[in-house]
């Protein structure tokens, strides 16, 4: 339990630290989101911990899919921006390229967000 919050804090923590300390490569947006994106982890996994130590293991279920969804995201970027690498000959630049980059980022939340109110909704559903 406590190496998954140790591997996450070591994910996480430089996702918001290092934009403060390093000169940037991209525009401003992609360091807000990144930033962003590596709090939203360390919060996610925070309150996984809360709630399982509460015995919540709904709670804790669904906080452990948000962490996993933003700890996948830059996976799923590779998974946009290789292809398009390699369609194109060129690394993908530019404020089109990183608006995209956060909106492939956003997409994993969306579909876990998806993931957890359908399994929330059929706990709900009495078999007949």
């Amino acid at each position: 339990m406590w190496a998954v919050l140790l591997s996450g804090a070591v994910i996480g923590f430089p996702g918001f630290s290092i934009p403060a300390q390093v000169t940037s490569q991209t525009t401003p947006p992609v360091d807000i989101a990144r930033g962003l994106f590596g709090l939203a982890l360390l919060i996610a996994l925070t309150m996984a911990m809360v709630a399982i130590r509460n015995r919540d293991f709904i709670r804790h279920r669904a906080w452990v899919i948000r962490a996993y969804a933003v700890g996948m995201g830059l996976g799923t970027v590779a998974l946009v921006f290789i292809p398009l690498y390699i369609v194109t000959d060129q690394p993908q630049i530019g404020l089109t390229s990183d608006i995209l980059f956060v909106v492939t980022w956003v997409l994993n939340i969306v579909v876990a967000e998806v993931v957890i109110r359908r399994s929330s909704r059929s706990r709900l559903e009495v078999p007949q």
